[in-house]
């Protein structure tokens, strides 16, 4: 309300300003033409004074500038009256000021707040690109459409792939490409030779977010997509040419994945909407739903290793000061282009709310998370 009123005083300023600079320029000349008239005749005998006549570029150039002057003060006569024009429509129209930088969906937060529902604009929250729906309404929405890299959330994506191809009791083994995750990224430490079921190498997938078990599944699934023996590198580029058409048949055309792991690479990129579509779908699946929801999980291989995963989403994890007793999944991501994301689900009532948290700090993506979710109370 104070920036209505405030531009629509700006405007009054603006007309006060144009006619007072109109009144300034014209009201020297009327004096002196007063002044010439009231003056006493001299006497004939002395003849009269010539005036002293200005030269004509001196008049064209006077009048130039006072044209000048008349077309700024017009001109900010203009913007002034539009900018008052606009706000003051949208106060009669209904509408309310939103936060910079904030684009709230149409029908999403704009709707719930009207109908005194919870207030996320006043959040504060510092995350670049956000998303929150619950069963497909969306309640809040900040740069959702915008190109992000997609960390580790890609996992989601590489999981629903593999699992179009290949039961959840097959069993797999790792080869070599349990090496092939850089330095810096998660691992769920597989070993050459190790062999473990698919819903095992899931888990090791999604719970410490393991770079290691993604390849290791890109090469399973691009070998059953191919129907023949490839080699890793083979299979493993088979397997992100499936991902894209998931992705695609999910509805995520705004997506492209080069790698099954997420970590960052040239011309891979998501968008928070899309994640959040391959998110409801993962807790469609059944199996991925029971992963995604664990706070931990241990589990003994074929190969005879017995082995304890803690999940890296801190929403359910107890003893983590994020813990909601409400949440049901879903996953992490952290690179350098992506920032740290956090792609997550709550059960409220018979209701599955998703958000979605792109490009935050390490504490940030919690705390924005938290704080959406704490909004929408207990359902």
């Amino acid at each position: 309300m104070g920036t209505i009123w405030f531009r629509a005083s700006l405007a009054l300023l603006g007309v006060g300003a144009f006619w007072l600079a109109i009144l300034l320029q014209r009201r020297p000349h009327g004096s002196r033409r007063k002044e010439r008239k009231s003056r006493p005749q001299k006497a004939k005998a002395r003849p009269a004074r010539q005036p002293v006549r200005q030269p004509a570029r001196v008049h064209r150039s006077r009048k130039r500038k006072s044209l000048l002057w008349r077309g700024v003060l017009l001109l900010c006569l203009i913007w002034a009256l539009s900018q008052a024009g606009r706000e003051l429509g949208r106060l009669w129209g209904g509408e309310r000021e939103t936060l910079p930088g904030e684009g709230l969906a149409q029908g999403g937060a704009l709707a719930a707040e009207s109908a005194g529902g919870p207030d996320f604009a006043s959040l504060g929250l510092e995350a670049p690109i956000l998303y929150l729906e619950r069963e497909g309404e969306v309640l809040y929405e900040k740069n959702a459409d915008r190109p992000t890299a997609p960390a580790s959330t890609t996992k989601l994506l590489t999981a629903l792939t593999v699992l179009d191809w290949l039961d959840p009791k097959t069993t797999i083994t790792v080869g070599p490409e349990a090496e092939w995750p850089e330095p810096d990224a998660s691992r769920a430490w597989l070993a050459q030779g190790d062999r473990m079921s698919l819903r095992q190498a899931l888990i090791a997938l999604l719970l410490p977010s393991g770079n290691d078990a993604a390849w290791t599944l890109a090469v399973a699934g691009g070998r059953a997509i191919a129907g023949q023996e490839l080699t890793e590198e083979q299979a493993a580029q088979k397997f992100v040419e499936e991902m894209n058409r998931k992705a695609e048949q999910l509805g995520a055309e705004d997506s492209h994945f080069v790698r099954p792991d997420g970590y960052d690479a040239e011309g891979q990129y998501t968008t928070a909407r899309d994640l959040a579509r391959i998110g409801r779908h993962a807790l469609e699946n059944e199996t991925l739903a029971e992963i995604l929801g664990m706070g931990e999980s241990t589990e003994t291989w074929a190969s005879g290793r017995q082995v304890t995963y803690q999940n890296s989403n801190l929403l359910l994890r107890p003893e983590s000061p994020w813990y909601d007793s409400r949440a049901i999944g879903l996953k992490t991501g952290s690179t350098d282009q992506a920032g740290c994301c956090l792609v997550s689900a709550l059960r409220l009532g018979q209701d599955v709310c998703l958000c979605v948290v792109m490009g935050d700090s390490e504490e940030g993506r919690w705390r924005d998370t938290a704080a959406l979710f704490d909004r929408l109370g207990e359902g």
